[in-house]
């Protein structure tokens, strides 16, 4: 059979090859159409939606300034700085950083934080026994097989291992005193090097024994000392002369220059109108000798210079006073009888000057304890502060002068004074009962779970502790 149309014979299906094929085509166009002219209508209706919706540029600029400010306050509240720790202590700042000890979900670390109370840096707590203070830029971790001492950004200078035949004898602002012991069948001999904070070896020696009461010192400056007998005094090396200088008492300097020692001369019949010499010693082991007038007494204690001055404490059965000396000058002061009498010499503090002021305890003629503060010429500032009692049942005392801020603990509360014996703030008003003595400008509080600290007014430092270090 053929088509009517065109003529072609057809197929078994009775369809016509040609005029079927663009029947197809035709269909497919008709549907291509269709579908196009939808995207059309969809795309216009869309953009008369969009046009009835484009706000004004008032509200564009409305708009604009609300994701700014929402974008500044997320940016001030940076909350990813935070994370949730376990804290076990804190020590006071030293030197713009403080030492905590801390734990995380994973592990404990010992970490320095700065006054804001960003963590700077840390160290995993596994094996530390014991850290330092800053001192001279630097400090020391102690583990069970090693000493590392570590700069201020938490970089290791140093590390020395520990174990039954190296010991670390003694250490201080970066320096390093280390021993080896070296033994076999025939022979034992230790050996001991002194290391500066530059890394640098600047004296070895050996001995060929070792006693337990054998001592070894720093004593400032990069300085240190060996004792070999409980009678016989210190070896004291001074790096500055390569030399080693005797010395029968101990030491430390603050500065280039120290107190040595008091010789003590006739006693009350000496001739010369002098009972004794205040020697002095500077970092070249240079010793001064200054003569100690026949009228300032007798049984002085001395006691470190600080502002280049140092307090000496005369005392006897029948009398007990204070005597101020000068470096500047090398002149010599005595307390005021009128205020000697009323120091009470059982419940002292450190005695040396801070910042030209010291604070000591009291007894007022209404039989009532008090604090007093004094200048460098024994003048006295103020009226002295009442203080409940000078001590606790276990002797530590309840009052410390620092960093221009007397602390006064009494039993209801603790109430902190400026060098002038004006009231600053009391630990009530802050919601504390306990604070450190001042160091570094910071007095930690003790009563607290969690790293706490106050600035000289009381405020506190940071209110968290910023662990961006572990985000």
């Amino acid at each position: 059979m053929y088509c009517g149309k065109c003529g072609a014979e057809l197929n078994e299906k009775g369809l016509c090859p040609n005029c079927d094929k663009s029947s197809r085509s035709k269909k497919k166009i008709v549907c291509i159409s269709v579908i196009a002219l939808f995207l059309i209508i969809s795309i216009l209706i869309a953009i008369i939606i969009f046009n009835n919706n484009d706000p004004s540029e008032t509200d564009k600029e409305i708009n604009k300034s609300i994701y700014s400010e929402q974008a500044e306050k997320t940016s001030n509240i940076n909350v990813n700085n935070y994370k949730e720790l376990t804290y076990y202590s804190y020590n006071d700042f030293s030197e713009e950083l403080a030492w905590i000890n801390f734990a995380d979900d994973e592990k404990s670390y010992y970490g320095c934080i700065d006054k804001t109370g960003k963590i700077v840096f840390s160290f995993d707590a596994n094996g530390i026994s014991e850290v330092t203070d800053f001192s001279n830029g630097y400090a020391y971790i102690s583990y069970q097989d090693c000493m590392k001492i570590i700069d201020k950004t938490g970089n290791i200078v140093g590390i020395y291992n520990t174990d039954e035949n190296n010991k670390v004898v003694a250490y201080g602002d970066g320096n390093i005193f280390i021993s080896e012991h070296i033994a076999d069948y025939n022979s034992s001999i230790y050996n001991y090097s002194i290391i500066n904070s530059k890394g640098n070896v600047i004296k070895e020696f050996s001995l060929f024994e070792y006693k337990d009461y054998y001592k070894f010192d720093y004593f400032g400056n990069g300085i240190f000392g060996y004792r070999t007998s409980e009678f016989e005094g210190y070896n004291i090396y001074f790096p500055e002369i390569d030399e080693w200088v005797h010395s029968d008492c101990t030491f430390y300097f603050d500065s280039d220059t120290t107190i040595y020692k008091i010789e003590y001369g006739e006693g009350y019949d000496s001739n010369d109108g002098f009972r004794g010499n205040l020697c002095l010693i500077d970092t070249n082991g240079k010793i001064t000798k200054i003569k100690i007038p026949k009228d300032l007494g007798w049984n002085w204690i001395n006691n470190r210079l600080t502002d280049n001055r140092s307090i000496l404490q005369a005392h006897s059965y029948d009398y007990n006073y204070f005597i101020k000396f000068d470096l500047n000058d090398y002149s010599f002061e005595k307390m005021p009888e009128e205020y000697s009498a009323k120091i009470n010499y059982d419940y002292l503090p450190q005695v040396e000057f801070y910042n030209g002021k010291i604070a000591l305890p009291w007894n007022g003629s209404d039989d009532k304890s008090y604090i007093a503060i004094f200048d460098t010429e024994w003048n006295l500032i103020a009226n002295p502060i009442p203080i409940d009692k000078f001590a606790d049942y276990n002797d530590n005392l309840l009052y410390s002068y620092s960093d221009d801020r007397l602390i006064v603990e009494n039993e209801s509360s603790t109430i902190v004074y400026d060098e002038n014996c004006n009231e600053v703030f009391n630990s009530n008003d802050c919601g504390y009962s306990k604070l450190s003595e001042y160091k570094n400008g910071v007095s930690k509080v003790l009563d607290e779970s969690i790293p706490t600290y106050l600035d000289e007014k009381g405020n506190k430092l940071f209110e968290k502790i910023d662990t961006s270090i572990f985000v």
